[in-house]
């Protein structure tokens, strides 16, 4: 009996991978066939193509802190390091380090660090605010201003900077506690253009690359010892203003002071009838399923710094007819799909089935699409994508489909 099962199941998996490898193979039903096709959109379909100014936001538990200008842009560094040893004496060698995630300096940089003045909120502090209802006094922080100690970062450091602080500071954080509201680190001089070093945060989650504050001390039984531990909290802050401008010249996707992409892609019935004869109506694409939809965008050649090993974003419908806005509010979004792409080759091909499916079956109205990193207000990356508007017509944003078409014969 278990010989003919197996036989059974056999010969059925055979039957699955031929009916399968087969493009116009009998699948389904008796009397039925699914065949399948590509087609791509002409640049006539995008009806709508440009770049909108999304918000201005703090990007939580990143793993990144930032340090210096871009596009004058200037970002700074808070951190905070607590859960110290009990009733230390003798402190000394006190030191800071962070690990360098990527240099974008061009020429040697220097910072000062200063003490902060004002309890700050992590994962809530800005430029303007120490906590997400309360703002600071003076715009990038409230600090002292004598700082307690510079560093000079080179152009071709990769590993780690270190600087020392005084071992007082330690001391006093240790007995009196509510005093501890961390440093903040900055450009020494006036900030320059695209002058900036990526560090690991704490949220890296390594003892290794996170922030490290150490130093020596002696206990109360009066053995020596070293305290070396990672921050408690950090974060960076920037100066970037939201960009509201819409702009059809480049497709743009920047993390700080956000851009993203609004479309409005027409899928006529047409299209479809001329790969698949039996399509003669827009009623007959409820019979298609789209097996995948991807829209194509192809780089600029403009240079931009770019920090991320991988370039991740998101497509939405919108819940709203997409006209010329400057703005969609979270409400106007419905997540469709994430993808992840490594940007090796110059074009980033956003999965965009789901929406195209939802407007040739009629589920949903085509209200248009958003496209989106989802690494805004992460770090200063940013990427432009030719227009539809492209001389280069080969350049342009394609949108190609593979569907397939059930019907009865």
């Amino acid at each position: 009996m278990n010989k003919l099962i197996r036989a059974s199941f056999f010969i059925l998996t055979i039957f699955i991978i031929i009916s399968c490898s087969n493009k116009n193979s009998m699948v389904g039903f008796p009397g039925s066939k699914i065949d399948i096709y590509e087609i791509t959109l002409p640049d006539s379909c995008f009806q709508i193509s440009y770049t909108w100014g999304d918000s201005i936001n703090v990007f939580e538990r990143n793993s990144k802190l930032v340090l210096g200008s871009y596009d004058n842009i200037e970002s700074r560094v808070l951190v905070r390091f607590a859960n110290f040893p009990k009733n230390p004496t003798d402190i000394k060698n006190v030191s800071v380090s962070l690990s360098i995630y990527k240099n974008n300096l061009t020429t040697d940089a220097e910072y000062s660090v200063h003490l902060l003045s004002k309890k700050w909120v992590d994962n809530q502090a800005s430029w303007t605010k120490y906590s997400k209802s309360s703002n600071w006094d003076s715009n990038g922080g409230d600090f002292v201003s004598e700082e307690i100690a510079n560093f000079t970062i080179n152009a071709t450091r990769a590993d780690s900077i270190g600087f020392s602080i005084p071992s007082s500071i330690i001391t006093q954080w240790i007995e009196q506690d509510t005093t501890n509201f961390g440093l903040i680190i900055k450009e020494k001089t006036r900030p320059r253009n695209s002058q900036f070093v990526e560090f690991y945060s704490t949220e890296s989650y390594s003892t290794v690359l996170s922030p490290i504050l150490k130093f020596d001390y002696t206990n109360d039984k009066g053995k020596e010892l070293q305290y070396k531990n990672r921050s408690t909290a950090d974060i960076f802050i920037h100066n970037a203003e939201d960009n509201l401008n819409v702009t059809d010249d480049v497709l743009s996707l920047w993390n700080i002071a956000p851009r993203a992409i609004a479309m409005k892609i027409n899928v006529p019935f047409e299209l479809f009838a001329e790969a698949d004869s039996s399509i003669t109506s827009e009623d007959d694409l409820r019979l298609i399923t789209i097996n995948r939809a991807d829209l194509i965008l192809t780089k600029t050649e403009e240079i931009f710094p770019f920090t991320n090993e991988k370039n991740s974003v998101s497509s939405y419908y919108l819940t709203v007819p997409l006209v010329d806005q400057s703005y969609f509010t979270k409400e106007n979004l419905l997540l469709a799909h994430s993808v992840v792409d490594t940007l090796k080759s110059n074009q980033l091909f956003v999965n965009i089935t789901s929406p195209i499916q939802a407007y040739v079956s009629k589920v949903k109205a085509n209200n248009g699409i958003i496209i989106k990193s989802n690494y805004q207000n992460m770090d200063f990356s940013r990427i432009n994508f030719y227009n539809i508007n492209s001389v280069d017509i080969t350049k342009r944003p394609k949108v190609k489909i593979r569907f397939s078409s059930f019907r009865k014969d």
